[in-house]
């Protein structure tokens, strides 16, 4: 499957768009993976509809291939996932706001930073914030 994250003509993605929807869920997974990986933006919606499968794992891959693909078109899911129970999924959707790499997010950001508590959530946090700073337009 490594060599299909390096297709520039569009064909992988009609073959594992399905594959979201695939009862075993590492292999929905790693469909959202690779199509993070492709940024094929016909991944887009599918993947956002991932997000609200209620599955820890393919929301965290969802979101993280959101990340990878940059799409502003994900930001409001993405902030909405800031206030989801799971911490894993939490620190997924805060680095996955700094990929976009836009500077709306840091405020955005900020904020959440000043009230979450998880250590890890919040070291990712400042690495997305970091990562705004560094690679966002001016």
């Amino acid at each position: 499957l490594r060599l299909i994250e390096q297709d520039n003509k569009g064909t992988v993605a009609p073959a594992l768009l399905p594959l979201l929807d695939d009862p075993q869920d590492n292999v929905a997974e790693y469909a959202a993976y690779v199509l993070g990986w492709i940024e094929d933006p016909k991944a887009i919606d599918p993947l956002m509809k991932m997000l609200k499968s209620g599955k820890e794992g393919r929301i965290r891959h969802a979101t993280r291939a959101l990340g990878f693909m940059r799409t502003m078109q994900a930001k409001d899911a993405l902030v909405g996932l800031l206030q989801d129970p799971s911490p894993r999924i939490r620190q997924d959707a805060a680095f996955a706001l700094g990929q976009l790499e836009d500077r709306s997010v840091l405020p955005i950001l900020q904020k959440f930073l000043e009230t979450e508590k998880d250590e890890v959530v919040r070291h990712f946090t400042q690495e997305a914030i970091t990562w705004v700073n560094r690679y966002a337009q001016k």
